[in-house]
């Protein structure tokens, strides 16, 4: 009878197995595209002309559009040069000598000079991304304070700089490539969670599932067994009383 309870048991666990042949899991599963590429019903798709994805990996459904120059604007001969958009890289655009790229992000512009403004001077030199900053006295230079530029005197940008060095004294020091090392070894990180996390989800998903079914099962078969015993049995019993 043991043996029969066994084998019964083993064969209901094949069933189960059997039944659970379709489950999957890649609804736990986060698809991820490269550079150049969108998600897109589950599978990776190139960005459309005039689009691109300079992200390494993500799953967004979308591209952004490229930058376009305005060639309408560019009238004050900044020797402009432009490496167009790819599907992997926005457009770069570059201004020439004397010229600065605009807040848009798209038009090259000419630096202020501040010798034609009254009583200016230049303070901070025009830069590639940032125009030419005037101050009203010749002795001063420009310093940034809380997002802000502001023109100080020689002597007080000294102090400034000084003061704002004995702030950070005491502050952990990180240059550039430590917080990119960091950004990355985050990223890889949480990569890899994923990666032991969601296979550990999917087998204890399969197993409760395997579990459910043989519970039910064997809860069938058992009342299959008293409704056999009891139309076998029931009537001998009966007879012999």
């Amino acid at each position: 009878m043991a043996l029969k309870g066994l084998t019964a048991v083993v064969i209901l666990f094949g069933l189960g197995l059997a039944s659970l042949d379709g489950v999957r899991c890649s609804s736990l599963q986060t698809k991820t595209c490269g550079k150049g590429q969108k998600l897109e019903d589950g599978r990776c798709q190139n960005c459309e002309t005039n689009t691109f994805n300079d992200e390494v990996a993500h799953s967004h459904d979308f591209c952004k559009p490229c930058t376009k120059y305005h060639l309408e604007l560019n009238e004050n001969d900044c020797n402009v040069t432009i490496i167009n958009c790819t599907r992997d890289a926005d457009t770069v655009i570059l201004c020439g000598n004397g010229c600065y790229l605009g807040y848009s992000r798209d038009e090259c512009r000419p630096c202020s000079d501040c010798t034609h403004k009254p009583n200016k001077h230049i303070g901070r030199e025009c830069q590639a991304n940032d125009d030419t900053i005037c101050c009203p006295k010749l002795n001063m230079t420009v310093v940034l304070e809380q997002n802000y530029f502001k023109c100080v005197s020689i002597e007080n940008a000294t102090d400034f700089t000084t003061s704002q060095k004995d702030m950070t004294t005491d502050a952990p020091q990180t240059s550039v490539k430590d917080n990119v090392t960091d950004s990355i070894m985050h990223e890889d990180s949480g990569i890899s969670w994923l990666h032991i996390f969601v296979p550990i989800i999917c087998v204890s998903i399969i197993v409760i599932l395997i579990i459910l079914v043989l519970y039910f099962r064997v809860q069938i078969c058992n009342i299959m067994i008293r409704k056999f015993c009891k139309a076998k049995f029931l009537p001998v019993l009966q007879r012999d009383n």
